[in-house]
């Protein structure tokens, strides 16, 4: 009987120690994946730095030309405002 009481008082901490294990597995996924979506933001922001890509989303997404150089819009062009 003693044994019998002493397995149904072990059941509860080890539910609790399995519990935060699933926790602890779930917390570390988490930080993986934004570990993963800081280095893609900081890739961006590197790529920012970059001169040609400056001018790549100037053109793009802003419409701007050089001085001298002749910009054409055709009706119904838009210009991307997912930039």
């Amino acid at each position: 009987m003693i044994v019998t009481l002493l397995g149904v008082l072990a059941v509860v901490p080890a539910r609790a120690y399995l519990d935060q294990r699933a926790q602890l597995a779930a917390l570390e996924l988490q930080a993986q994946q934004l570990e993963d979506e800081n280095a893609a933001i900081g890739s961006a922001i590197a790529k920012l730095h970059d001169p040609a890509e400056l001018e790549r989303l100037a053109r793009e997404c802003l419409g701007m030309v050089k001085p001298g150089e002749i910009a054409f819009v055709t009706p119904g062009t838009v210009l991307r405002s997912n930039c």
